[in-house]
């Protein structure tokens, strides 16, 4: 275990607060010194100042959105609140089955199937674990012959309480108890989700314009505050709001997030980003952090406080695909629950909680649980009388674990279908809205410099603006390992870009090495510390290894790097890590300052708030 920096405040910022409180202590005392008094007029501004402050809230809460699930509660909690970031709405009964998922996303060829048996193989022969002979032709014998079981409901552990819908909109736990679909009646449920892929929801069909999208997300926001933390809407201006956002985040998204939440009635709001948030969580000052979400998984190096942009990494892939490609190896097994579609389409929330239980229970990187196990599930339908299935599986949850680290699996042209080729103006929405802010800034600043560049900006292809927005493939599916050495690698080459001397390049490395900080569900997986510890292990003491070559080349030392992972403690859930961080960024002292009041956004907008931030808004990478 390599020797972790701890910190209960941003380290860089603990001077510059010492240094202002000593100032205001100069200052205090000189006035009284030289016998300075207030005049009535400054008596009276003072008086009306401090009857101002002792009106400002007292409360704050932090909110932070994920794909899946919006995570918010009191600064005073210590654990936030989490709620599905769904709903679900009446609409016309449509006969159509275009809402169907697909589960069928994988290359699941004969090539990668061997690669997969391979490593299965090595595995076992490295720990050298006994199985019996031929367990995948066991494990189909035993779920051909499976029958399923009737259970009374009496005898049924968690029995569904469904909800026939007669309300034009329901949310979270409560959509997945719905009838989405009811005979004799003239209308349907139709699920929206706010959020995809850690982003806005707008390349899909469900939202047409950023403002239904984002009167839907204000919807779930007020019910979560009202259900869960007991906070009317009339009471929101008596509250700041914390806001943690995407380290590759975009403007516009962001513009619309905060017009949502002012228009909300909230007091005064305060951003950051996530990894920086995560790495307060932990209390770590430099590190990595992995966080691998329901849809996406993120990388991002952090330094004192500040995200390095040029280590930004979003794959596309994240702990939903682990479920899915479950769901695929237990079909080719016979599963003996058959889901009800040909080429694996799923339409029940029901149907994906049942796999998503499973992954969890299943997935695993630890070899001693490859082996054949018999396993039960409840499946539960409305009107009908619950069934249980028993069926065996052999080496399932370990082979879909495999998936982090072999996403050549996923078809991803297939699953980003909607996200890299529907065709939407919101690209171009984004882009106006980025040169709008940089003609303000041209008209400002006056420097000619900055006027060629925001031309060389505008002088761009559309194609070049839609690579930027959207990334290529390639760089949104490497595999896990190898996307975080490359993390590390362009935050070792931006500090070299920098003038930062070899040698402190390589101290930076070193540290940032053996604090990788994984967060986030698929965090949890069994194993998965120690096999990412070998595999990065491997990689950046390769000494021909492309991917972090760069190291190798900075490197002044021959002692080889060494790699600690880190998880977060039993007594917090790495899935709220992020939010822990920003509960412990509203408590510093220099936040007092900082907070953007809803009178001050209307006037300077964006550009008020970068003033603010404690990261650079307007420049940091989208």
């Amino acid at each position: 275990m390599g020797k972790v920096k701890r910190f209960t405040s941003i380290p860089k910022l603990q001077n510059l607060l010492s240094t202002k409180s000593s100032n205001v202590a100069i200052k205090s005392k000189r006035d009284v010194n030289h016998g300075n008094s207030l005049t009535p007029a400054q008596s009276e501004i003072k008086n009306e100042t401090s009857s101002l402050v002792t009106k400002e809230p007292k409360e704050t809460l932090i909110l932070h959105f994920g794909s899946s699930y919006l995570r918010v509660g009191k600064a005073t909690d210590s654990f936030p609140k989490q709620f599905p970031c769904l709903l679900a709405r009446k609409v016309k009964l449509q006969n159509s089955q275009d809402d169907l998922e697909d589960y069928n996303i994988f290359n699941y060829s004969i090539e990668n199937k061997s690669k997969l048996d391979k490593i299965v193989k090595d595995r076992i022969s490295l720990k050298k674990i006994k199985v019996l002979p031929n367990p995948q032709a066991q494990v189909v014998n035993f779920n051909q012959n499976s029958e399923y079981i009737s259970v009374a409901d009496h005898n049924d552990p968690s029995k569904i309480e469904w909800i026939e819908g007669s309300e034009d909109v329901y949310f979270g736990d409560m959509v997945e108890r719905l009838i989405l679909k009811s005979k004799n009646k003239e209308y349907e449920y139709k699920v929206y989700r706010p959020i995809q892929n850690g982003t806005f929801n707008i390349h899909s069909n469900d939202y047409t314009s950023l403002k239904q999208l984002t009167n839907d997300l204000e919807l779930i926001l007020t019910y979560t505050l009202r259900e869960e933390l007991k906070i009317m809407k009339t009471d929101f201006n008596k509250y700041n709001l914390v806001l943690i956002i995407p380290d590759s985040f975009n403007l516009l998204i962001v513009e619309e997030l905060i017009d949502m939440i002012f228009t909300m009635g909230f007091h005064s709001i305060l951003l950051h980003t996530e990894s920086v948030c995560a790495s307060f969580g932990a209390g770590i000052s430099q590190c990595c952090v992995v966080d691998i979400g329901a849809q996406v998984t993120k990388i991002c190096c952090v330094e004192d406080g500040l995200c390095n942009d040029s280590s930004i990494y979003t794959l596309q892939y994240g702990g939903d695909d682990l479920t899915k490609f479950l769901c695929h190896l237990l079909t080719l097994n016979e599963f003996p629950y058959k889901i009800g579609y040909e080429n694996l389409k799923v339409n029940s929330l029901q149907d994906f909680k049942i796999f998503d239980e499973l992954k969890m229970k299943l997935a695993s990187f630890n070899e001693f649980d490859l082996t054949s196990n018999v396993d039960e599930i409840y499946v539960r339908k409305f009107n009908e009388k619950t069934k249980l299935f028993k069926f065996k599986t052999f080496d399932e949850g370990f082979r879909s674990s495999l998936l982090l680290f072999n996403p050549e699996i996923i078809l991803f042209e297939k699953k980003l279908k909607n996200l890299y080729y529907k065709n939407t103006d919101f690209e171009e929405m984004c882009f106006n809205r980025i040169n709008n802010i940089c003609d303000v800034q041209e008209e400002e600043v006056g420097n000619e410099e900055f006027s060629s560049d925001v031309q060389m900006k505008r002088n761009e292809s559309l194609e070049s603006k839609r690579t930027k927005i959207l990334p290529l493939i390639s760089d949104v599916s490497l595999p896990l390992d190898i996307a975080i050495a490359r993390s590390i690698s362009k935050f070792a080459k931006s500090n070299l870009d920098n003038g930062l001397k070899a040698k402190d390049v390589d101290d930076k490395v070193r540290k940032i090495c053996s604090s990788i900080v994984l967060i986030g569900g698929g965090s949890k997986i069994p194993n998965l510390q120690n096999i990412l510890e070998e595999k990065l292990l491997f990689l950046m003491n390769l000494s021909n290894s492309e991917t972090f070559g760069l190291y190798k080349t900075i490197s002044t030392e021959k002692k080889s790097i060494s790699v600690t992972c880190n998880i977060s403690s039993r007594e917090i859930d790495s899935r709220v890590l992020i939010w822990k961080g920003g509960n412990v960024l509203s408590k510093l002292e220099i936040i007092k300052d900082i907070w953007t009041t809803k009178s001050e956004w209307e006037i300077g907008g964006l550009r008020k708030l970068n003033l603010k931030c404690l990261f650079n808004l307007l420049n940091h990478r989208r």
